[in-house]
């Protein structure tokens, strides 16, 4: 819900380079602009309503995490994310979106922290999105299948 997290973004990932083509092409041609930044893994867009002059950003994924120093890392999580389950879906304001499973978000969650924490600084952001979603969708997560994720992933030599 936007509004309970105040500097939230959005985040799209399209894998596919045709589809992630044309949906530059499509938000480009609606008013959303390219913001100039450094990315390994999306490119980012700013749409500012013209009639408040409030805007957000867009972040639109070609790569589901970004890059590690380590190509270790970078073939497993890519091994990973194509071996995936089936996606989830939610319904958002009458759209339905296909997601990540809540076992592989929190898996992604986890390594999505630990880049920022690696790369860019950690905040309490990251912490609070992780505790909502875990308390929202304990009962459909496989905690015993994230363990074994981080031992075959070596995310555990972060926590030692």
């Amino acid at each position: 819900i936007p509004e309970y997290r105040k500097l939230g973004d959005l985040d799209l990932y399209i894998p596919e380079k045709d589809a992630f083509s044309r949906a530059c092409r499509i938000l480009n041609a609606h008013g959303y602009t390219e913001e100039p930044e450094e990315s390994d893994h999306h490119v980012t867009y700013r749409f500012t309503f013209p009639e408040t002059g409030r805007s957000f950003t867009l972040e639109l994924h070609y790569r589901i995490v970004g890059i590690y120093q380590f190509s270790r890392a970078n073939d497993w999580w890519t091994k990973f994310f194509r071996q995936s389950s089936e996606p989830s879906f939610v319904e958002l304001y009458g759209q339905t979106y296909p997601v990540l499973p809540p076992t592989e978000n929190v898996f992604y969650m986890l390594h999505h922290m630990l880049k920022h924490y690696l790369y860019s600084g950690f905040g309490s952001r990251l912490l609070c999105d992780f505790t909502l979603y875990l308390k929202q969708y304990a009962s459909k997560i496989d905690f015993e299948k994230i363990h074994s994720w981080c031992q075959e992933s070596k995310f555990f030599i972060f926590m030692s």
